[in-house]
């Protein structure tokens, strides 16, 4: 199974290289609607005979495989929301041929993992945590191939650990089926497959942000107006399926009621906050708007999330530290009514809006600081 970090070589029709990415956009599509239904997955040709007949796109490690990967990872630069589908849909992919595959697969595809990882550390530009990642992969690898691992990954009472940077396996840790220790979580035998699924994700998302960093390999890409035009024509497509609002998958919905329970379970970050709204009945303009989309993202629906902030916006200010001093009968709760929904994308632009990553929080913490101390 190809982890997809070097780009395809060789030559290929142009009409053939729209065809096939257009042709695994589909697939993809009903792959991510079956999310985790194994069974339906294996009718997906059944019922749309097209693909089967187009499929050799499809087939595992094949450099149309790559190249039709590659186009849409190039496609889904200028789409958050496509990034997210394609990251998902990709990984539920890769998932699957894991599980057709058995052993035999995943050794395989730990040795590709082990081969490209080195051409991408000797031959590839990267980033400071890019290449800190790959690095990890590789010794990791390392471990699980000269470890009897493989081949007792579906006895569960195997007490084989496999230790990883958190960092490596956040979905896991996000789904609560590890637990971190320092910094490091114990993978177990049973669960390799669900290891090497968080790996896929992580180098996909970082390859993905390589590309859209690198501004300059970017646009030379699309320099050939009709790779451009191709790139157009399938995130018109994406948004034709997805209606231009990609939504994650949420095992559940939670209500206003329930966010106080859940909170201890909330990043540190995010419990901040909550901590304060619930001290001062406030949160400053942007800390509104980053707790309003991480309770979006967590399974609020929309009219949940509006009840939730005028629980506490119908109530007097009990700090100035927030530097709020706005109620939600100003207006009749219409401007945080429009707020909440905007985010969900049902107002304005009508973009589904997501979290901000850590990264992101980081970032914006760290000008707040330097901008301050610039001031003082």
């Amino acid at each position: 199974m190809t982890f997809y970090m070097k780009p395809p070589e060789g030559n290929i029709a142009l009409k053939k290289l729209h065809q096939d990415a257009e042709i695994r956009l589909h697939f993809l599509y009903q792959i991510h609607q079956l999310l985790d239904e194994e069974q339906q997955m294996r009718k997906i040709f059944t019922h749309y005979p097209n693909l089967a007949l187009n499929s050799e796109c499809l087939i595992d490690g094949s450099q149309r495989d790559r190249i039709s990967h590659f186009i849409l990872r190039l496609a889904s630069v200028k789409s958050k929301s496509f990034q997210i589908f394609l990251t998902d849909a990709e990984t539920s992919l890769f998932q699957y041929r894991l599980l057709k595959g058995g052993e035999v697969a995943i050794k395989q595809s730990l040795k590709i993992l082990r081969r490209h990882t080195r051409y991408a550390l000797k031959h590839q530009l990267l980033n400071f945590h890019h290449q800190g990642l790959l690095e990890q992969i590789q010794e990791i690898v390392e471990q699980i191939l000269t470890s009897s691992m493989l081949s007792c990954q579906k006895d569960d009472s195997c007490h084989h650990v496999l230790k990883v940077p958190w960092t490596m396996v956040s979905s896991l840790v996000r789904d609560r089926l590890v637990v971190v220790h320092g910094g490091q979580v114990d993978i177990p035998c049973h669960f390799l497959i669900q290891f090497l699924c968080s790996v896929f994700s992580a180098v996909l998302k970082h390859g993905i942000e390589e590309l859209s960093s690198q501004r300059l390999d970017y646009e030379m890409s699309l320099s050939d107006q009709r790779i451009r035009a191709i790139t157009q024509s399938l995130r018109h497509l994406f948004m034709s399926k997805c209606g231009g609002n990609h939504k994650l998958k949420i095992p559940y919905n939670i209500t206003h009621k329930d966010v106080e329970n859940e909170s201890k379970f909330f990043p540190l970050c995010m419990q901040q906050l909550h901590k304060t709204l619930s001290r001062t009945n406030r949160l400053r303009h942007h800390a509104r708007l980053r707790y309003t989309l991480f309770l979006k993202d967590i399974g609020l629906p929309v009219d949940e999330n509006i009840t939730f902030w005028e629980h506490f916006y119908s109530k007097s200010c009990k700090s100035s530290e927030t530097g709020c001093n706005h109620s939600w009968l100003d207006n009749g709760g219409n401007r945080y009514k429009y707020s909440v929904r905007h985010v969900y994308g049902l107002e304005g632009g009508r973009i589904n809006y997501t979290s901000h990553s850590c990264h992101a929080l980081q970032v914006s913490i760290f000008n707040s600081i330097i901008f301050f101390v610039y001031i003082v």
